[in-house]
């Protein structure tokens, strides 16, 4: 049974008693995990129905790229650019 609507890393972690890097690394499938650990937080994951947030995903390039000028009457920094 579903006790979230979108349940987040940092409330599976609360759940399974691990950290949230412990849960970034079972989800992503990294080392550095016990194996029992890594299978309880994908069953909590699994029963909750754990969705990734997904703004722009990881194959995204959003092309942008920002600037700051300390000066914008200063010739210098604008040709910089």
């Amino acid at each position: 049974m579903k006790r979230f609507s979108k349940i987040t890393t940092t409330q599976i972690a609360r759940i399974c008693g691990v950290s949230q890097g412990t849960v970034d690394r079972a989800l992503h499938n990294r080392g550095g995990i016990n194996s029992e650990t890594r299978a309880r937080v994908l069953e909590v994951a699994k029963e909750y129905d754990y969705r990734p947030n997904i703004q722009m995903g990881e194959s995204a390039n959003s092309m942008l790229i920002g600037v700051v000028l300390f000066d914008l009457y200063n010739e210098f920094f604008p040709s910089l650019l």
